[in-house]
């Protein structure tokens, strides 16, 4: 057998595997994977079969029923219970002997089957359309797989602008209170109530955007990473102060010196504290602790 693994390391060989004790069958099968540029391997019998799969993952495999088919169909049953072979093509080969097994070799979870003597012709069809096949399957996950990523970096990002929307319209809001309408030029504290409209506006376009990816859950999936709880909630507890202090309402931090170490969501962490605060501040009375 030519060993084909030695070509253009940038070409991909597609590998079948062979199991028949029937040399001349080994031989077509062989022949006509060489002459299509097609790595192919063979063994007599299910035990070497198994000893070469261990370390070389074949796409397509070739099983001879018309020897010990009892050992071939516990052996297929074997393939389609592990993971790494349960989508891999079989095409068992019967001759006009062994006809009633292929119901059984379907069963089992045999792809396809071909009639012994092979034909080189017909053997070439049939891998190539599985070949198509499998790469039109793996172009398929491939796009998939990039459009999740796209839409998870799409996902983050809004996570960080609507973050910083809501820093901006709360800055604003205390800077409304602070002033007073009434210590400030017309113009400016228009300026301010348009800035705090629009970022409201943006955050429930953020909001509209997410319930729309609740479809696809797979995309909202959390990112944890390892963060200091404690440090996070200091951060947004001072950035409420203003709002409090607004409202009469004083705000108690205890307990966030030390480090408290956890595996969060950053940003859905940061939402769900904020929406907390912001309802325990908006109502309770003045004077509230």
């Amino acid at each position: 057998m030519i060993d084909l693994t030695k070509m253009d390391k940038f070409t991909y060989m597609y590998k079948t595997l062979i199991i028949d004790k029937d040399p001349q069958t080994a031989a077509i099968a062989t022949s006509a994977l060489t002459m299509k540029m097609y790595v192919s391997r063979s063994a007599a019998d299910v035990v070497t079969a198994k000893e070469l799969i261990n370390n070389w993952l074949p796409d397509m495999i070739l099983l001879d029923l018309t020897d010990n088919p009892e050992e071939k169909f516990s052996f297929l049953h074997e393939l389609r219970s592990n993971i790494k072979f349960s989508t891999v093509p079989v095409i068992v080969l019967v001759d006009g002997s062994c006809r009633d097994l292929l119901t059984a070799a379907f069963q089992k979870g045999a792809t396809d089957s071909l009639m012994k003597p092979l034909r080189k012709d017909e053997l070439f069809n049939r891998i190539s359309f599985y070949k198509q096949q499998q790469e039109q399957q793996l172009l398929i996950r491939q796009l998939q797989e990039r459009l999740e990523n796209k839409e998870r970096n799409y996902s983050a990002v809004s996570k960080q602008l609507r973050s910083s929307l809501h820093s901006i319209r709360l800055m604003n809001t205390s800077l409304l209170h602070t002033l007073g309408k009434d210590s400030i030029a017309k113009d400016e504290y228009e300026l301010l109530l348009g800035i705090c409209n629009e970022t409201t506006e943006a955050a429930l376009i953020w909001d509209n955007y997410q319930k729309l990816n609740n479809y696809h859950p797979d995309i909202c999936k959390p990112r944890r990473q390892r963060v200091d709880i404690n440090s996070i909630l200091a951060n947004i507890a001072n950035s409420y102060q203003l709002v409090a202090q607004q409202k009469e309402v004083t705000l108690f931090k205890e307990g966030f010196d030390s480090e408290l170490l956890a595996d969060v969501d950053i940003e859905m962490f940061r939402s769900i504290i904020r929406n907390l605060l912001s309802n325990a501040i908006r109502y309770n009375q003045p004077g509230a602790r």
